[in-house]
């Protein structure tokens, strides 16, 4: 957790202590806007990036948030009741951008179902043991290998508190609509600097996409053996996407949304009443042992 700095207010004069790893904030005394000095080891990192503007204002994050939080089947009754909002944030999250051509040398084999006759023996009604034939399948492998060309372009969060999850989860985000970083964006919102080095995220990219390379060369074959990929080119980047981050409780336990500040899509964790899920259960089970009891009516009168 960052170290909490003191900086005053250039409007009012008041002085509050601060999070530098946000970019701006708002005084609490008179309201203004104000930037937050940037470490110096993140001023040409920012001026290299560039920002998606919010298109969701507050009032229609509000709206989002609450049909989303209505939604449901298993949340508790008394949801709205007990809910209590600690905070509501419009903020620009770092996300490292990957565009990737990887090249994949596989191995792997496919399997071809065969039948052969096979002679068994059984003991029928009278106790007597009998041959009979049938047929019993086996598996015929057949070597394959082949290269595999991918093109890909994957996003890594930078933030230090939001995980790679929820990241995954409130994508996608226009890009076409990025612009080159200009502090006037940040005004009336909060911007945090990258928690994640950029190293750290491209590793987790890497294994992300070979990842999906191994998927890729396991298409059409039974097992894949290996898989060897190499990284023929990789452009990085770095961008700010516009989130409203919702947190609040419930009976005591945190929970929190997030809004895409581009299309207003709703992701997050919310309650689960607990009896609901338990009533749900029991249901189904009834509903399988009514099902199978009219079976065995009509089986039995067939």
């Amino acid at each position: 957790m960052a170290e909490l700095q003191t900086l005053q207010c250039p409007n009012c004069g008041a002085q509050a202590t601060f999070d530098p790893s946000a970019l701006a904030r708002t005084c609490e005394f008179c309201g203004s806007e104000f930037k937050i000095p940037v470490p110096d080891k993140f001023v040409e990192l920012r001026e290299k990036s560039s920002i998606l503007p919010f298109q969701v204002d507050k009032s229609a994050a509000f709206r989002a948030f609450d049909e989303w939080l209505q939604k449901g089947l298993f949340k508790p009754g008394d949801l709205l009741q007990v809910l209590q909002r600690r905070g509501m944030e419009g903020m620009y999250v770092p996300f490292w951008s990957f565009n990737v051509q990887a090249r994949t040398e596989w191995h792997g084999q496919l399997g071809v179902t065969r039948y052969r006759r096979v002679t068994r023996t059984r003991t029928n009604a009278d106790g007597k043991t009998e041959s009979y034939q049938e047929d019993e399948p086996y598996t015929e492998w057949h070597p394959r290998s082949g290269v595999h060309h991918g093109q890909y372009l994957d996003h890594i969060v930078g933030s230090g508190v939001l995980s790679q999850e929820e990241a995954d989860r409130i994508l996608p985000y226009d890009f076409a609509m990025a612009r080159p970083w200009d502090a006037d964006y940040v005004a009336g919102f909060k911007a945090e600097v990258p928690g994640r080095p950029e190293e750290d995220a491209w590793a987790a990219a890497a294994a992300r996409i070979q990842g999906y390379e191994r998927t890729a060369c396991a298409q059409g074959i039974t097992r894949l053996d290996s898989a060897s990929t190499e990284f023929l080119s990789c452009d990085r980047s770095l961008s700010y996407l516009p989130m409203w981050i919702f947190s609040y409780s419930y009976k005591g336990k945190p929970f929190r949304a997030l809004v895409n500040g581009q299309t207003s899509e709703v992701q997050g964790t919310k309650p689960i009443s607990t009896g609901k899920v338990i009533l749900a259960v029991v249901l189904g089970i009834v509903a399988i042992a009514i099902i199978l009891g009219i079976m065995a009516l009509i089986n039995s009168a067939g």
